[in-house]
């Protein structure tokens, strides 16, 4: 995930949306929050979707191995 373009102009001028509306989703975030994600948009409450990420994939050494990204480029 990445923060939405506009990000620093809506923070500086009190504009931003919720949470959720903050980020893009890029590819391979679906890999690992699909139960999160409807029609392309984040549809939980991001602590909630973080804490889950740390809990299934973080704790998860093998997991993590077989989807780093730094693994993938040999």
């Amino acid at each position: 995930m990445k923060l939405i373009k506009d990000y620093t102009y809506r923070f500086h001028n009190y504009t931003l949306p919720s949470p959720e509306k903050c980020f893009e989703l890029e590819d391979g975030d679906e890999t690992y929050i699909k139960r999160w994600i409807t029609n392309g948009k984040i549809n939980g409450k991001l602590k909630d979707v973080f804490e889950w990420i740390e809990k299934k994939y973080l704790s998860n050494k093998e997991e993590l191995e077989k989807t780093d990204k730094k693994n993938m480029k040999r």
